[in-house]
Formats: structure tokens, C-alpha cells, sequence
């Protein structure tokens, strides 16, 4: 009995660290950096712009490309970082998993911000490349390889631009990487926790998107 309220303890300990090391990465996610680099150099809400969606791509294409590129360094920095914050040795996969995600709902859904944040890819991206740096590669070269062809031949599939068109389909050469052919539980466990988060923040977006495509009625 004493040994069974001991583990009992110790998961309670652990599960508590873990809410705890999870409030850091959303405060750390919530420090948008498109949001904050927009209104410190231009005065400007990158939210009122483009598709209002306050991350690398939108800056990218309304504000100008070394901004964008800026942007693209931090929040992929910030998904970096969750993996280190998670790299703890009393998590397993499943706790280190939930931190991570927890940078990506704060990217998504900043505190400091009315709660109206960006997509987190970036971000995802970074925290995929810290667990597996083949396989963030590997998804990188291929958004490079689609962008080129895009705007070679001019080609949309989902009716975005080609920035966007190039994103989407290397989302889904993710996915399909991620739960086909990587082996890697941790990998799995974050882009799936992750990805829950982003496509219910664009819910809307996405189910627009289906009924253009006649998907789905109604």
C-alpha cells in the first residue's frame, strides 16, 4: 500500500511538472514574433492584413521578405526550443509530446494577443527538426522543390497562392512522412497533438476550402 501511494505520488509529481513545463511553452508561444516585429518597425498589426494571419507567410507577402525571414528564424527557434524544454528525463514521449504542442497553442492562441495568432507550422516545422533533422529536411526540400514548380508551370490546386499552395502540400508530404514512414513515437505523438490544434484553428479556413472543392455540402 505504501509502494502503490508512493508511484501514486510520483506520477502526481510528474504530471505536475508537466502543466507546469507546458504554461512555460505557451508563454513562450504566445510571444508572437510577427505580431511584435510588425508593430515595433512599421506600427502595424500584421492581423489587419492579407489573410490575417499573424505568422511568417502573411508577413512574408505584406510586409517584406527579410521581415518574413525573420520571422521564420524565430518561430522556427521557438519549436526548437520546446524539444529542449521537454528533453527531460523523468517525461516519457507522451508528456514531452504535450509540451511541445503546448508552444504551438500558445503561436495559435496568444495570451498576449486577444488570442489570435498564427498557424504554428513554422514553429511545428522547428520542433520536428529538433526530434529528426532528416526528416524537417527532407519536408523543407520538398516545399522548396513544389514553390519552384508552382510558380514554373502556374499551377493551384487548393486556390491559394503559390506560397500558400507550396505550404499546403508539403503539410500533407509531412503527414504522410510522419504516420507512414517514420518510425519515431515522439515525432508521431507531437505532429499529431500539434496538427489537432492548427486545424481546429483554422477550422473555418479548411472547411470553406472543402465546400469549394464540393468535399462537402452545406
Amino acid at each position: 500500500m505504501n509502494f502503490l501511494n508512493l508511484m501514486l505520488k510520483f506520477n502526481m509529481s510528474i504530471f505536475c511538472l508537466c502543466m507546469l513545463f507546458s504554461a512555460l511553452g505557451y508563454v513562450i508561444g504566445s510571444a508572437n514574433s510577427a505580431i511584435i516585429i510588425t508593430k515595433l518597425l512599421y506600427r502595424k498589426d500584421i492581423r489587419f492584413f492579407g489573410d490575417g494571419n499573424a505568422g511568417t507567410t502573411n508577413v512574408f507577402e505584406n510586409i517584406n521578405k527579410f521581415v518574413g525571414i525573420t520571422v521564420f528564424c524565430i518561430d522556427f527557434l521557438k519549436g526548437m526550443i520546446s524539444y529542449h524544454l521537454a528533453l527531460q528525463p523523468f517525461f516519457d514521449d507522451n508528456y514531452q509530446a504535450i509540451i511541445m504542442s503546448s508552444v504551438i497553442l500558445g503561436h495559435d492562441f496568444p495570451l498576449f494577443f486577444e488570442l489570435r495568432g498564427g498557424t504554428g507550422i513554422t514553429s511545428l516545422l522547428g520542433g520536428i527538426f529538433a526530434i529528426d533533422r532528416n526528416l524537417a529536411l527532407l519536408v523543407f526540400s520538398f516545399f522548396t522543390f513544389m514553390f519552384f514548380v508552382m510558380n514554373l508551370l502556374h499551377l493551384k490546386i487548393f486556390g491559394f497562392n503559390y506560397l500558400e499552395e507550396s505550404e499546403a502540400l508539403s503539410f500533407l508530404f509531412a503527414i504522410y512522412l510522419i504516420f507512414l514512414r517514420s518510425t519515431n513515437i515522439l515525432a508521431k505523438k507531437y505532429f499529431l497533438i500539434s496538427l489537432t490544434i492548427i486545424v481546429f484553428k483554422h477550422r473555418y479556413r479548411v472547411l470553406n476550402m472543402l465546400r469549394s472543392k464540393g468535399a462537402i455540402k452545406g
